[in-house]
């Protein structure tokens, strides 16, 4: 931020809360940088909603972030297009969690180790 500021950039900071509607609508902005990670600034949330505000926006649209979000799906969409992408297996939503109170996990699954030893 300091750096565009430097560059006599007007940047501002906005946090996605219930202001930014109508600090939007308040005072539209040129363009927007998303610098958001987690859900609302990496599922198409937040791009849906300066597309219906009409305000553009640096990176992929709506639609493409819902799609890198969902990993499986991309990666079948990847591999659809001819585009190499290493083996995978989609597990359900909270099989990690439980993996890790196994006593048959002894590795670390969120350093993107592999669970062995059963």
């Amino acid at each position: 931020m300091d750096a565009l500021r430097a560059a006599g950039v007007d940047a501002v900071v906005r946090d996605v809360d219930a202001a930014l509607l109508p600090s939007i609508a308040a005072d539209p902005p040129d363009a927007v940088v998303i610098a958001l990670h987690g859900a609302a600034g990496e599922d198409g949330s937040l791009q849906a909603i300066l597309d219906l505000c009409g305000v553009p926006y640096v990176g992929g649209d709506a639609q493409a972030a819902r799609l890198a979000w969902d990993k499986p799906t991309a990666k079948w969409v990847l591999r659809e297009a001819g585009i190499k992408t290493p083996d995978w297996v989609a597990l359900p939503a909270g099989a990690i969690h439980r993996a890790r109170r196994s006593p048959r996990c002894w590795i670390d699954c969120w350093l993107g180790s592999a669970c062995h030893s059963w």
